[in-house]
This record gives structure tokens, sequence and C-alpha cells, in this order.
């Protein structure tokens, strides 16, 4: 049976792409080039995960048994440091700490499930970052620059590394429930390929089967003859404004070609209901677990960095009541767990970096609020803590089972191998086989007010590393 030719690029399309139009992908690569020098790299591809708001550190992976032997004295004056809001007495954590059964690292019991799998992390209790506020804070950690206009570190990276899969975006954000503070500046494109940008997605909250994009369902003009005549127009005005490299209008083409092979590869991505009912029960039910679960698909697809927020606004923002971390740990600990877990069985934990962040830590002293007439309030929470907290790290080249740096007795200030947020970025780089980008610190000034230390040069945090 003969086709004729429009009939045979539609058939083709699933999955494949119009052969029309197929060499532009492979054009728009070469166009771009590497971003950065290379070198081996262990992480072919990342999930980034982060819990903003303000992991506490003494409430989670760094117990602090001082705490309770001081509890309701003041901090010693030798330590007092800017946290931003004014803090009382010491407060000890209302939880009690365990250790894994085989790296002995030390865990919270509000995260029983991670704490069974830290033979897989190196545990960083050393992070410090230079801003005390969310809006400074998120960015640094985000995109190693306080200019919302710059490229995020997701975005650099699918730059300096291009995609691994044409048939879905190379930098995939999941937020559920909302977007994080700040939003979408944090995984932007700035001044690269707006390729590069990440692209959201937002789980339904209601039917399983729903579709995250609504119009990923490929409609009667969505042929692959309608693309082949848009991108000829394309290409002739590209030609007619000197066939530049950096034109945007290569962009534009590579763009359209990922939403259309996206109509066939994303729903199949995205359909939960395609992994047996056993593995959706080991990550749990929650929007957060779902956003986990899709994070191990697109990973698998090789979509080369997802970058998932816990949830919208500051989840772990706990101010008023420290005890409330075991809320939101309830929710976070089975599914990153099972994520572990999951990409550790399918083999993918060797190729994959698994980062879970948190843009500063909270201080091991109550915060004191202001009251009503002026008084002050004495809450059960903590403030923001920049001088010292903790960061999770897995996976390709991390040294499993370890525990690196160390705060003080107190859990406040990072006092043994202290490491920035910028040198966990210099990190990430470098697993992903990228040499530090030069401008990865950019734009450190014009934040009066806000920075509380040096912005120092990043580099490689080499105790992390196997």
């Amino acid at each position: 049976m003969k086709l004729k030719r429009r009939e045979f690029l539609s058939r083709l399309a699933s999955g494949v792409g119009p052969l029309a139009v197929a060499s532009s992908y492979q054009e728009r690569l070469a166009h771009a080039g590497p971003a950065y020098l290379r070198h081996f790299g262990s992480a072919r591809k990342i999930i980034w995960i982060v819990l903003n708001g303000g992991l506490s550190q003494v409430d989670s992976f760094d117990p602090k048994p001082a705490l309770r032997r001081f509890a309701g004295q003041a901090l010693p004056a030798s330590l007092q440091l800017p946290t931003g809001r004014k803090t009382g007495f010491l407060l000890p954590s209302p939880f009690s700490f365990s250790r894994s059964p085989r790296c002995g690292t030390e865990f919270s019991e509000i995260f029983p499930n991670i704490g069974n799998v830290l033979d897989e992390f190196c545990v960083i209790r050393s992070m410090t970052s230079p801003y005390f506020q969310h809006e400074a804070a998120l960015p640094w950690l985000c995109k190693g620059s306080l200019n919302l206009g710059a490229p995020s570190v997701g975005a650099k990276l699918l730059h300096g590394l291009e995609s691994l899969n044409k048939d879905l975006p190379g930098y995939m954000v999941l937020s559920p429930n909302g977007l994080p503070l700040v939003g979408p500046a944090l995984w932007s494109s700035g001044r690269l390929p707006n390729h590069t940008q990440g692209q959201l997605v937002s789980l339904p909250s209601g039917a399983p089967n729903a579709v995250p994009f609504a119009d990923l369902i490929p409609s009667s003009s969505s042929t692959s003859s309608t693309l082949e005549f848009t991108q000829r127009l394309d290409r002739s005005r590209w030609r007619a404004r000197g066939q530049s490299k950096e034109d945007p209008i290569l962009d534009h083409i590579t763009n359209l070609e990922t939403a259309f092979r996206m109509q066939s590869a994303a729903p199949e991505a995205f359909d939960l209901q395609m992994e047996s009912a056993e593995v959706r029960q080991k990550y749990g039910e929650s929007t957060f677990a779902k956003s986990c679960l899709l994070a191990r698909r697109l990973s698998e697809r090789d979509v080369r960095c997802v970058q998932l927020f816990f949830s919208g606004g500051n989840p772990w923002d706990h101010h008023d009541d420290a005890g409330l971390h075991r809320l939101h740990a309830r929710t976070a600990d089975q599914p990153i767990a099972a994520l572990v877990r999951d990409l550790r069985n399918r083999g993918l934990l060797a190729e994959t970096l698994l980062l879970v962040t948190t843009e500063f830590g909270r201080t091991p002293m109550v915060e004191i609020g202001e009251g009503g007439k002026g008084g002050l309030r004495i809450a059960a929470g903590r403030s923001h803590n920049p001088h010292g907290f903790s960061t999770l790290v897995a996976g390709a080249g991390i040294r499993q089972g370890t525990v690196y740096g160390a705060t003080d007795d107190f859990g406040f200030q990072a006092v043994e191998s202290r490491c920035s947020v910028a040198d966990l970025l210099a990190t990430v780089f470098h697993l992903a086989g990228l040499n530090c980008d030069e401008e990865l610190m950019g734009a450190g000034t014009g934040a009066s007010g806000y920075q509380v230390g040096n912005v120092e040069s990043p580099s490689v945090i080499e105790g992390v590393l196997a």
C-alpha cells in the first residue's frame, strides 16, 4: 500500500517527529555548542529536591544533645551571629534520634524511611549561605545569583550538556500545590536559549489519569504537515536575517519540534497508572509522592535535569512551632526514600545525582516575635539560620554512607569542613562533567541587608566525592 507523503509523515510523527525537519534539531544543538569546558563526569542526569522554606538541621540530620543540657539558657555570646530576627533561649529538638542500621549516620525520628537509606547518602552538615531571607537564599541556591534575570543552574546544565531526549524538555520542574516563593525565575533560562528554561509540570490533584498539560492531546490541526509548513517559514526568515547561530528563531524551531513530539511522548511519561500498584504504594498517595514517582519516570526517560520543590510557598518555614516539621516530614520521608530505592533497584542511581537541599537551616534558639500592644511573643519555633545547615547528596560520584563537616555543639554554625551553597553548585557542575561557570556567583551584590557572610569563589567539595 502506498502512502501519501503527508500521511507518511503524520504516522511517523508518533514518537519520532517529522522527517522534513528532523535535521534542524541536530543543527540547533550544533549551533549551541558546549557552554563550558568539559571533563569526564559521572552524573548523566540530576534529580534535585528542594525542601523550600528552611529545613531545621537540629530536628532532622544534625542531632545536638547539648541543646537538652542547656535548654532555656542563652547561646554563648561568642557564638552569636545575625539571623534576621530576634532570638531567645536554646530550644532542644522535640524529636528523638536514631542511627542508620547500615552506616550509623544519625537521623530524626520524623525521617524513619530516609534513615534506612542513608547508606546511599553523604550528609553534609556544614553547609552555609550568605543570605538569611528566602527572597535571596532561594535564587542563590537555584541560580547561583541574586539576579532574577540570570539563568538557573538547571538551564546552565542543560546548555552545557545538551538534551538526552529530543521528545521531552531536557529540564523539567515539579512544584506540587502551587509555586515556591520567587516562582518561575528560579528555573528561568535568562540569557541562555529559551529551550534551556525549566518546563513547569503540575500534577492534577483530581483524577489519577488526568494529563498535566491540557493541550498535549493532538488536535486535528497539530499535524506534521502544519509543523513542516511553520518550520519552513521560520527557516526562510532565519536565512533572510543572515543565518546567525545566535538567532532566537533557531531556538523557536527547537521548541516547536519538542512540543510536537511531546504530544506522543509526554502522556505516556506522565501516566503514573502505568506503574504497578505496588510501586505506587511504596511512594504514597500525596501529590509530593506522585511528583517523586514522576521525577523517576522522567529521569528514566533521559530528562537531563528534574527539579522538584516540596510545595508552594515556604512550607518548612516554621517560626512558631518546630514540631510542625513532623507534619511535613510525614509527607516527604516515604517518597524520598522510595525514590532512592527505586533508582538503586533500577540501576539508575549510579548515573543520577540526587540532591535533597534547603535554602538555609534554622536556629537552635527560639524566635522572639512581636506580640500585641508592642509586647514580645516567645514562640516554640526557630528563626532562619544560614550559618550551618544540612544537605543530602547521593548517587553518581558521591561517597556513600558518610557525613561531611560539622556544626558547633548547638548546631548554629559550621565549624568543621565549612562549605557554601556555591561550593555545592560547583560540585554539581563537576559531577556533571562541566567546569564551574565563572559567572556562577554573578550578581552577588545589590542585596543590601540580606548578606551575612562573604561571597567566596566556589570550589568543589572534594570530601563528598567517591
